[in-house]
């Protein structure tokens, strides 16, 4: 898939859950994910990370997700949990 163009906001969005067992319920992959603050595209625009959400559990029926967020103002992530 080619862009023409790059957006000025990228969401990337990786699937962490497969289909597993005779009755194909997902289950997470468990396996580290690292990345850098900063991904740049071999057209030379660079993202800066500003957000990111978490899921913590290990089925899609259970669990909650954690959000953690950049701040200008402060170098720190601020943990936010949903009620």
């Amino acid at each position: 898939m080619a862009i023409d163009s790059p957006p000025e906001v990228l969401v990337v969005h990786l699937l962490r859950f497969v289909p597993r067992g005779e009755r194909r319920e997902p289950l997470k992959m468990n396996d580290h994910v690292a990345f850098d603050l900063e991904l740049e595209l071999t057209s030379g625009v660079i993202y800066d990370l500003k957000a990111l959400v978490e899921h913590r559990g290990r089925r899609t029926q259970g669990g909650h997700y954690v959000a953690y967020a950049h701040t200008v103002l402060a170098r720190f992530c601020a943990r936010l949990r949903a009620p």
